[in-house]
């Protein structure tokens, strides 16, 4: 059976080395993903270079000691600026893009410096536009190949299912789930939200299995989960083990794990739904999400 699930995925080498070789990261968007957007970039360095070498050359004067507050280089809006004394200002013709909050130091984008400046931030646009236009064609590759995209992720959603099912069997020291009594149904992927709350809801646990070599924090199967009111088995360390023990939305994988979820009441049961509803309400719905980014915005503010 695996061999045939297998051997069913698809495999596009020519479209998967043209995202790896343009996508470094999720930030990055290598330089030579186009030979337009290595030719910005190389104008951009020479730009930003050729700024930064009058402003060096500024910061370096002896007549510029006494109206810098310090002799260093820095950015506003993008702008490289120096920070100017407030009662030199008129000894720097400049733009002011910022003041401290003091209102000692103005930062001035000295005039020799617009021009280079002006130069890098109509270059900066011209770098995102190029990037997006290389998005947009990795984007169409991909859509181009979404048949096979949305099968080959089918597929693997059921092995994921299956070598989750093999896992827990052997950390149990189980045998067949059919011969435990239960029944395990497996549905593709679901995209669904009304579907996915129907087939949740006939579940007592959903399985938040990851490999042992895996490091990570709470993962986002487990938060669905939660979302349909459904506690978890978990075998994942850290953050999850611990929200698992001490709010009682799940049990953590242990040897007698098993034993445990076949002699318990169904009020238990119930206990532990009403627990994730509440957890979920109070830690991962969107307002509650959106009020801990508010309070941690306005500690920084």
């Amino acid at each position: 059976m695996l061999d045939r699930l297998f051997a069913s995925l698809h495999t596009n080498k020519y479209l998967e080395e043209q995202i790896r070789s343009a996508i470094l990261d999720e930030e990055t968007i290598a330089d030579t993903a186009s030979s337009e957007l290595a030719d910005i970039r190389r104008k951009m360095r020479l730009a930003a270079s050729k700024g930064r070498q009058i402003l060096q050359r500024i910061i370096s004067s002896p007549s510029y000691a006494k109206v810098l507050q310090e002799a260093l280089i820095t950015q506003r809006d993008g702008r490289f600026v120096v920070p100017v004394k407030a009662e030199c200002k008129g000894s720097m013709p400049g733009l002011v893009h910022d003041i401290s909050s003091s209102g000692a130091t103005l930062f001035v984008e000295p005039m020799g410096v617009v021009q280079a400046n002006n130069e890098l931030k109509e270059l900066e646009a011209r770098e995102q536009k190029e990037i997006d236009r290389i998005l947009r064609q990795l984007s169409a590759a991909c859509a181009a190949q979404m048949e096979n995209i949305l099968w080959d992720y089918d597929i693997l959603v059921h092995l994921d299912v299956i070598f989750a099912r093999a896992q827990l069997s052997y950390q149990l020291n189980a045998s067949r789930i059919r011969d435990a009594g239960a029944q395990a149904e497996f549905h593709g992927a679901i995209y669904d939200e009304a579907e996915k709350h129907r087939i949740l809801t006939r579940c007592r646990f959903g399985l938040n299995l990851m490999r042992d070599s895996v490091c990570i924090g709470l993962t986002m199967k487990s938060v669905d989960y939660w979302k349909h009111d459904l506690p978890v088995i978990n075998n994942i360390p850290a953050d999850s083990a611990r929200l698992v023990e001490a709010e009682r939305i799940g049990l953590n994988l242990a040897p007698d794990t098993a034993k445990r979820i076949a002699a318990m009441p169904a009020e238990e049961c119930l206990a532990m739904r009403k627990n994730v509803r509440r957890v979920f309400d109070r830690c991962f719905d969107l307002p509650a999400v959106l009020h801990e980014y508010d309070a941690a915005l306005r500690e920084i503010v």
